[in-house]
């Protein structure tokens, strides 16, 4: 969230390097493009010097036996429950799926953003995720990829790629923490041109 006299900091200096990274749209209004981020060093530093931290909050209370219900601070609940060995019922997510389905929204949310920002006409966006764990307790992830499989009529491959790299190297919070705690995080696509499958119809 931005304060009110770093709004109008951002601005005056927003209007003087517009030519440069079109910082007055993009940090005020929070739009950034492709183009844009190849001057993250400018818009970046000053981006940060004003934007304040976010603290998060999550209560998660006891059902029964294995189950859990968790629930996020922005009012959202999720089901958590364990196996039928651990005690459970299976009725809900597993708390380590929960991290590969955090981090998989993550990434996914970062490279449709940049997707529609630089007006590719996406149809479908999917993120496979595949995740290797220790065999050693405490069991965590050791590696985990994520394909994605990206659906369009004519999208950019270039696009597609940068899309990807911004998000891992710079956006996607949630992978590059694990990153940073230990998880070899690798990506990769496949492109389903929906132009191809219209000719052959036709």
């Amino acid at each position: 969230m931005l304060s009110l006299p770093c709004v109008f900091f951002v601005t005056f200096i927003g209007l003087r390097v517009r030519p440069v990274c079109g910082l007055y749209n993009r940090v005020v209004f929070g739009v950034w493009s492709d183009q844009e981020a190849d001057h993250g060093w400018l818009c970046g530093i000053l981006a940060r010097l004003c934007i304040e931290s976010e603290d998060m909050e999550a209560s998660i209370r006891w059902v029964e036996d294995a189950m859990f219900l968790a629930e996020s601070g922005s009012g959202h609940t999720v089901t958590i429950d364990g196996p039928e060995s651990e005690g459970g019922r299976n009725v809900g997510v597993r708390p380590m799926e929960l991290v590969l389905l955090g981090m998989g929204g993550c990434t996914s949310f970062d490279v449709m953003k940049i997707l529609k920002k630089s007006r590719q006409p996406v149809t479908d966006c999917i993120a496979q995720i595949r995740a290797e764990r220790a065999d050693d307790i405490p069991s965590v992830f050791t590696q985990i990829h994520v394909h994605f499989v990206i659906t369009g009529h004519g999208v950019k491959e270039s696009q597609v790629k940068r899309a990807i790299e911004l998000s891992a190297e710079k956006y996607c919070s949630a992978s590059i923490m694990l990153e940073r705690g230990g998880v070899n995080v690798t990506h990769d696509y496949e492109l389903i041109d929906l132009r191809e499958t219209d000719d052959a119809a036709g």
